[in-house]
């Protein structure tokens, strides 16, 4: 019940949070992630299928969080690094939900709103599943 208004609290207020934004165009996400990627053999397309992967190993997921750090660091754009960013908290996410691990420094509670509002936004996606599964998990 408590998510459900928390749910509806977030459809009544709106967002203007960039990476919830950016999350709304997959075909977006896909391309500046590839974009990112020029020169490299990822593509944006392959990192969202890994991280949306319900049998990628915490390893896997580690190393797509790392190189979403980088690929934060070297966005030329605001959009691609919120892109990036994203990319981030779905492997942090997909760890949590699925392995139970967190692989980030800060507490995972502390983005539980935001992957909240995430999987609400990304419902019929597999990276909406990743951080609904990552909510519903007992790893704070």
């Amino acid at each position: 019940m408590d998510q459900l208004k928390t749910l509806l609290g977030l459809a009544a207020r709106g967002t203007s949070d960039p990476l919830v934004d950016t999350a709304e165009d997959p075909g977006a996400l896909d391309r500046l992630l590839t974009e990112l990627c020029a020169g490299r053999a990822e593509s944006g397309a392959l990192l969202i299928e890994t991280v949306s992967d319900p049998k990628s190993s915490l390893g896997v997921l580690r190393g797509v969080k790392e190189l979403a750090k980088q690929l934060a660091q070297l966005a030329p754009t605001p959009a691609h690094r919120q892109a990036a960013t994203l990319l981030y908290h779905g492997a942090v996410a997909a760890a949590a939900g699925r392995h139970g691990a967190n692989l980030s420094s800060q507490p995972l509670a502390e983005r539980l709103d935001l992957w909240l509002e995430l999987a609400a936004l990304l419902s019929d996606s597999p990276l909406g599943a990743v951080f609904g599964d990552a909510v519903a998990s007992d790893i704070r």
